[in-house]
């Protein structure tokens, strides 16, 4: 039952009893009462929809997390914008994802400084070594459509390296074009070196 309900019910039954006793006295208690259900649940109500405007949205991308409070200064957000009120344009300030692409986080969101415009996510195995830098992602897709099984947007982690061998990895990183990817190979790698020195290489 919903609060809005349940005040209704409640203030049903005490209008009912109020308006049945003949006693002035009861009568202006019972209103009273209302009054003052009616003020405690709205204040609820009204606690609960500032603190969800309150919450922090996380993108799925690249794990930036907009904080309501901080806002999107650099984008003319100010701080105090609930997400749900963000431009329909505006973009996540780390990857360029779009809104569509954020969900919301139960989590507190970490100071500004910590979430860096320059990071870059390392994910490796035993054959190779793949790397992410979210501000540079144009998002064109060739990863997730050439390999899903490695690169899934809508997983955590969104690169999953068991997902195929290394060679296909290897393919695959060379063809993005915003070398956002990029792969080295670890030592002791099976992988042979001469495979590993295309656009996608680290070292490239």
């Amino acid at each position: 039952m919903s609060i809005i309900n349940a005040l209704c019910r409640v203030s049903e039954r005490i209008i009912f009893i109020a308006f049945a006793d003949s006693n002035n006295g009861q009568r202006h208690k019972a209103l009273t009462d209302i009054k003052a259900i009616y003020v405690s649940g709205g204040a609820i109500m009204e606690n609960a929809n500032t603190a969800a405007r309150r919450l922090p949205y996380e993108c799925l991308i690249c794990g930036y997390v907009y904080d309501p409070s901080v806002g999107d200064p650099e984008h003319g957000i100010a701080p105090g914008t609930p997400f749900d009120e963000l431009p329909a344009d505006w973009v996540c300030p780390v990857c360029g994802a779009p809104r569509d692409m954020f969900k919301k986080s139960e989590t507190i969101a970490p100071p500004p400084a910590q979430q860096s415009k320059h990071l870059v996510k390392e994910y490796k195995n035993q054959d190779i070594i793949v790397y992410w830098y979210p501000d540079k992602c144009s998002h064109a897709g060739k990863c997730w459509g050439e390999l899903p099984e490695v690169f899934d947007v809508r997983k955590r982690p969104w690169v999953n390296l068991s997902g195929s061998n290394a060679k296909e990895i290897i393919r695959t990183v060379d063809k993005c074009p915003s070398n956002a990817l990029q792969y080295s190979l670890p030592e002791g790698s099976s992988v042979d070196p001469n495979i590993a020195q295309g656009p996608g290489s680290k070292d490239y």
